[in-house]
């Protein structure tokens, strides 16, 4: 006889503070998406009617497709720097490591995570006395490379995946608990 398992739950509900489409339908009622979908979603961020939103995904193949849209986007260049970003030119030379912060507009503490390196669970990092960088990053610098930050430790919950080149403050109602920088071996 089997035992069947719970669904997996992220730690917290997803609650983002832009607009949200949910494989491609404008998502009105938070909680209820919560509530359908409690496991892990595929995040990427676009242009959605004009302004900066999210695109949600229960597919992560979706998601990527999604993703390679927007690195080239014009618009949304424009939309990350409206939010107090920058973005670099393609050709233009940039780190290749990741380096998050623990302040908005790059400043105060930072990692910096090499290509291709990963953080699994950032509780177990420590920044500032007794202080540790789970939920702490507020902004992230330009990488040659892209890179994925997850809600939860292990590489789980909601994966936001980031592939354009630009500083951003990921003000838009996301945690970070792990985090990865894809170096050249980005996800398929």
């Amino acid at each position: 006889m089997t035992v069947e398992q719970p669904p997996f739950k992220r730690k917290r509900p997803y609650m983002p503070t832009v607009p949200l489409l949910l494989n491609g339908e404008l998502v009105e009622d938070l909680e209820r998406m919560n509530a359908q979908y409690p496991g892990d979603l595929y995040v990427t961020p676009i242009v959605y009617d004009s302004t900066f939103a999210l695109a949600a995904f229960t597919e992560r193949e979706a998601m990527l497709e999604e993703s390679r849209k927007m690195s080239n986007s014009a618009e949304f260049r424009w939309h990350v720097e409206l939010r107090g970003g920058a973005c670099a030119d393609e050709g233009t030379p940039v780190p290749q490591f990741l380096r998050p912060w623990d302040l908005p507009n790059l400043r105060g503490e930072f990692l910096t995570i090499s290509p291709e390196g990963k953080i699994r669970d950032l509780s177990t990092r420590v920044r500032r006395e007794f202080l540790n960088w789970d939920n702490a990053i507020q902004s992230i610098g330009i990488c040659a490379y892209p890179y994925s930050a997850y809600s939860d430790p292990n590489f789980s919950g909601i994966e936001h995946f980031i592939n354009f080149r630009c500083w951003i403050n990921p003000d838009w109602g996301i945690t970070i608990s792990s985090i990865r920088n894809w170096g050249l071996a980005p996800p398929a």
